[in-house]
């Protein structure tokens, strides 16, 4: 009669690389383990990515104040300029010379310097 260790071994097939099964659990466990290694990466990812949403969002939001106080200031100062030349011709009508005219047109000019900036240097 056979043992009962050889009745297992005949049970067995033949042939058995334990070896093999070994290194291959290795590697399934390496690529766990680097797999887990990225989750903190990811994490970092996802929180980065949610800032660069957010700074995004506030410099469209700063982008088109920006925008929208320039186009005011343009009006306002298409309608001083109006009003100056009203005002010019009523004090030429008068034989009077308005010096406060230029004043007032270089700071419209220096203001129309700072606008074009603006343009330019948008992103």
């Amino acid at each position: 009669m056979k043992s009962n260790i050889d009745k297992v071994y005949s049970k067995l097939p033949n042939k058995h690389n334990f070896r093999k099964h070994n290194i291959e659990l290795g590697l399934v466990q390496d690529l766990e383990d680097r797999v887990y290694d990225i989750v903190p990466k990811y994490e970092e990812l996802k929180e980065t990515n949610e800032k660069k949403v957010d700074f995004y969002n506030e410099y469209s939001n700063l982008k088109d104040k920006v925008d929208s106080l320039a186009e005011e200031i343009k009006e306002e100062k298409n309608e001083i300029l109006s009003q100056l030349d009203d005002a010019k011709l009523k004090a030429n009508e008068l034989g009077i010379e308005l010096d406060v005219g230029t004043l007032i047109e270089k700071e419209l000019n220096q203001l129309d310097v700072f606008l074009q900036f603006l343009n330019n240097s948008q992103i």
